[in-house]
């Protein structure tokens, strides 16, 4: 295996030379087109013109291949071009572009291709108070990765969490104020439409219920059997989907300090961005049993139903959601401690008859971190849910507890550095390993090798991808 995954590489730099030209031929078009801009403006003092960006690229193997529909290798490359224009009169301009490539060799074969702008937002700037307009990105809570008050820009999890919460984000148009007092900040944000965070149900690795769909076709069973799950259909709510200010967002956030306290308080009218199935007919529960828990007896009870084109369709629900919250951060002699609660009405989840709805509920999270002489920092979370006017429900106890952290050490003048993320369900008992080892060489280019375990059960988070434990090596170069 350890072979095949070179010889992977190898191969896949060989057949994406053409589309690494392309990033540094798109690259030296903006390099020297902002040079030319750069020696126009210069001499006049008119503006301040910072760039930064990246080109990453990924190989993915599997370290088992349990599927033949499943892809064996993939190749992720990225690439990444931010500016940050300052104009006079405190005028800041944000506009960052990504090109992204996504190859996958194994069952099915597929290429995905895109260049596209992501953030762009013009922000003012006044003695005490801004205000900004655009593709803006919002990170609000006090926890690392660890989703409790950090809800208002969506994410993008269709290589699932493969990448830090950071890099899954996704800008949506906003506008953004912020008032500065001597002793406190109050920072508001209006989103005028909705954007849900990307989520594939079928029809990749690492959709919600992976390549159920391409399995059924592809094996021995009868013509009806393959047409009924061919004609699951999961769609969007149209309401939701419209560029409508009915579908407006608005949440606030004032921050003070209270001692050696930093502190935050909250509040949100906001949907809830990760999508959760809704039938349209009760037979579409029957669906729903059969994608979680796609058993020979849950696709007979299905077929068996005699499904029609509406039974076997599902929509994306996404509640309107009132959040209140508090954060706070402080240090503890050499150890920092932080944590997060919030107040939620109105989240989505499916009974155990896989029937939606929606329920209240309270989140807590606290974390401690801490760096050593040596060079060595850990990270520790506890994140606990309870859902109120508990009813027995799918995959969801009443109370959960969840533990994540990070242990990092560094060498070699923190150049090699060790790092090995990992994350416990202790309500469910899945988790996931992320060990790396990376080297920062000269110049902004780095190399990294790393991988991921994943285990659990089959309607647990993690342990839906027990299957995908994966390993890869990760080039990346900044400018």
């Amino acid at each position: 295996m350890t072979k095949n995954f070179f010889v992977y590489i190898a191969t896949s730099i060989s057949l994406h030379f053409k589309l690494i030209s392309r990033y540094v031929f798109i690259f030296g078009i903006c390099v020297g087109l902002n040079l030319s801009i750069l020696s126009f403006v210069a001499a006049k003092d008119e503006i301040n013109w910072k760039q930064t960006g990246k080109i990453l690229v990924r190989a993915y193997q599997d370290a088992v291949e349990k599927s033949f529909v499943e892809n064996k290798q993939a190749f992720d490359s990225r690439f990444k071009w931010n500016n940050k224009i300052n104009l006079k009169d405190n005028i800041f301009f944000n506009i960052n572009f990504e090109g992204r490539s996504e190859n996958f060799l194994g069952g099915v074969t597929e290429e995905n291709m895109n260049f596209f702008l992501r953030e762009a937002f013009v922000e003012k700037r006044y003695d005490n108070f801004s205000f900004s307009v655009g593709q803006q990105k919002v990170t609000w809570g006090k926890l690392d990765d660890v989703i409790v008050l950090d809800r208002i820009t969506p994410q993008d999890f269709q290589w699932f969490t493969l990448f830090d919460k950071q890099e899954r984000k996704l800008p949506t148009l906003m506008l953004k104020h912020n008032y500065y007092a001597e002793n406190w900040r109050l920072e508001s944000v209006f989103l005028p439409t909705f954007s849900p965070s990307k989520v594939d149900f079928f029809g990749s690795d690492w959709a919600v219920f992976g390549r159920l769909k391409q399995g059924i076709e592809r094996d021995s069973f009868s013509d009806s059997i393959k047409s009924t799950i061919r004609g699951i259909t999961i769609e969007d709510k149209d309401r939701l989907t419209d560029h409508s200010l009915k579908n407006s967002q608005f949440a606030t956030r004032l921050s003070s300090r209270f001692h050696d306290v930093d502190y935050s308080l909250y509040y949100m009218y906001i949907y809830n961005s990760m999508p959760t199935l809704r039938e349209k007919t009760q037979i579409g529960n029957a669906v729903k049993k059969f994608l979680y828990d796609p058993t020979l007896a849950n696709l007979n009870a299905l077929t068996s139903a005699n499904p029609n084109s509406e039974d076997l369709t599902l929509e994306k629900e996404y509640p309107r959601t009132n959040i209140i919250g508090l954060d706070w951060e402080t240090v503890l002699g050499e150890y920092g401690l932080r944590g997060e609660m919030g107040v939620f009405w109105g989240l989505p989840y499916l009974r155990r008859d896989f029937s939606y709805t929606t329920k209240d509920a309270l989140s807590f999270g606290i974390g401690i971190d801490h760096t050593t002489a040596n060079n060595f920092y850990f990270n520790i979370q506890f994140i606990e849910n309870y859902i109120l006017d508990y009813e027995d429900l799918f995959a969801q106890e009443k109370s959960t507890q969840q533990f994540t952290g990070t242990l990092t050490q560094r060498y070699l003048k923190g150049n090699l550095i060790f790092n090995f993320d990992w994350a416990w369900n202790a309500s469910r008992r899945d988790w996931m390993l992320n060990p790396e080892m990376r080297y920062k060489f000269r110049k902004g280019f780095d190399l990294a090798l790393g991988g991921f375990v994943f285990e659990g059960a089959l309607d647990s988070i993690f342990g839906r991808y027990s299957a995908k434990d994966l390993i890869y090596l990760e080039m990346q170069y900044q400018f």
